[in-house]
This record gives structure tokens, C-alpha cells and sequence, in this order.
């Protein structure tokens, strides 16, 4: 799979990818206007390449975001990082750090045209309260 991370911007987009398989890895810079972005989908797609494109939350990307449906390829869309409040589920105490990560997908109700998954990034924390 190309897991393809997006700096989108409403001119060009900056992306930076790797190839979960081969380890390669790469970066560019794709203009909209000339359809240098467009194309470079497009010929993923006419390869058979397996695609998940990143991108943060953005209100200008709705081209975008139909471009991807259009091609089945995969978007996530994630929130900006903030200040996370650790907390332990055992006994309340808030924590500075997590030991681990991990994601829940939660399929959700279509977006106009879109068939949404709800990824839900999840903590562990080491507690020195609880056992």
C-alpha cells in the first residue's frame, strides 16, 4: 500500500509518501491548477496501486475529498494533535504520557456522497495508583 501524507493547500498540495511493502519513500510538490494533481491520482489508479491518502481537517478540499471517492481510494482525515488529557480509566489521576497507541475504526453515517469510518485514536496508560 502508498500511505500518501497530504499538506493540502487550495493551490498545491505537498506530499510525502511510503511504500508499505518496498519501504520506499518519497516527497513533491503537485499544483491543481495545471491538473498535476489530478493526473497523479489518476495514474496511481491506473496502475492498480493500493492508495491511502492523509489529510488534516479542512474545509477547502471538497474536490479533492470527490477526486479520491472517485477513485476509490482511500482519505483519512485526522484532527489536529492538541493538548491530550491523559486520564486513567482505574482511578481518575491525569497522567503526562501514554506507554502505547492504538486506533478503532467506527464505521459512521455516510457524508453526502462519502461512506465514513470514524478512526478513534486510544491510549494506554501505566497508572502508578492502579495495579
Amino acid at each position: 500500500m502508498l500511505i500518501i501524507g497530504c499538506d493540502y493547500h487550495p493551490s498545491v498540495q505537498h506530499i510525502a509518501w511510503i511504500d508499505s511493502e518496498t519501504g520506499e519513500c518519497s516527497e513533491r510538490q503537485l499544483r491543481h491548477s495545471d491538473g498535476e494533481a489530478e493526473k497523479f491520482y489518476r495514474d496511481l489508479k491506473a496502475k492498480g496501486v493500493k492508495v491511502g491518502v492523509g489529510i488534516e481537517a479542512t474545509g477547502h478540499a471538497r474536490w479533492f475529498e470527490r477526486w479520491l471517492a472517485e477513485l476509490e481510494l482511500k482519505l483519512w482525515v485526522r484532527r489536529k494533535r492538541g493538548n491530550r488529557k491523559l486520564v486513567c480509566s482505574g482511578c481518575g489521576r491525569k497522567l503526562a504520557e501514554a506507554y502505547d497507541t492504538y486506533e478503532r475504526e467506527v464505521r459512521d453515517l455516510p457524508c453526502f456522497e462519502f461512506r465514513t469510518t470514524v478512526v478513534v485514536e486510544l491510549y494506554r496508560v501505566r497508572c502508578p495508583g492502579v495495579d
